[in-house]
């Protein structure tokens, strides 16, 4: 699939074929790179109260660590692959408030990705998470 040759290409191998959760949760030890490559979804990110997002075939988002998402609502088709930095394995959460704290201090030590997930090296997130004038 061309997704996860291009995401691997650029240092972020694909782990996962699958749907999004239809529950909140995040990530605390990982930056998410999804792809959609079937079908198409609402999703909800930054956590219940977060925008609304319709993501459709061919679209790619970039979940930094500790924001919450989930499915909203998806045609019966949606898919899409998850890739993360190498060597990484996602843990995850739900918004359960007794895990939180445990969770937040572990997002503090992920790393910035070292590449972009489309581009390489130039440009795109390194560019925008590396420089803080222009986050």
């Amino acid at each position: 699939m061309w997704l996860e040759r291009h995401f691997a290409s650029n240092g972020w191998p694909a782990q996962w074929r699958y749907g999004i959760y239809p529950f909140t949760h995040f990530h605390s030890n990982t930056h998410e790179l999804l792809g959609v490559y079937a079908g198409q979804a609402q999703i909800q990110l930054g956590g219940e109260t977060g925008p609304l997002v319709t993501l459709a075939i061919g679209d790619v988002v970039l979940i930094p660590a500790d924001v919450g998402h989930k499915a909203i609502d998806t045609s019966a088709d949606f898919m899409v692959v998850g890739a993360y930095p190498p060597d990484v394995s996602a843990d995850l959460y739900r918004d359960d408030a007794t895990n939180l704290d445990p969770a937040r201090a572990r997002v503090a030590q992920v790393p910035l990705p070292a590449t972009d997930p489309l581009s390489g090296y130039r440009g795109g997130i390194t560019t925008l998470w590396h420089n803080a004038e222009q986050a």
